[in-house]
């Protein structure tokens, strides 16, 4: 199973983990209500999703 997951559906497992450690930062923040962390978080969020955003317009645009 690891093998295909690995292989067949290329899974970038440092990506993944970045995303979790990323994911546990928000939630520590949560849980302590710690607006200033979850402001910065917020940033940084947006600046992380920004190049796959592109990504997916280039595409849409090219096929429409």
């Amino acid at each position: 199973m690891l093998v295909y997951d690995f292989g067949v559906l290329e899974i970038n497992a440092l990506k993944y983990e970045d995303e979790m450690q990323f994911l546990e930062k928000v939630r520590i923040a949560q849980n302590f209500n710690n607006t200033v962390l979850l402001d910065q978080y917020a940033k940084e969020k947006m600046v992380r999703y920004l190049q796959r955003k592109n990504k997916v317009s280039n595409f849409y645009t090219t096929f429409h």
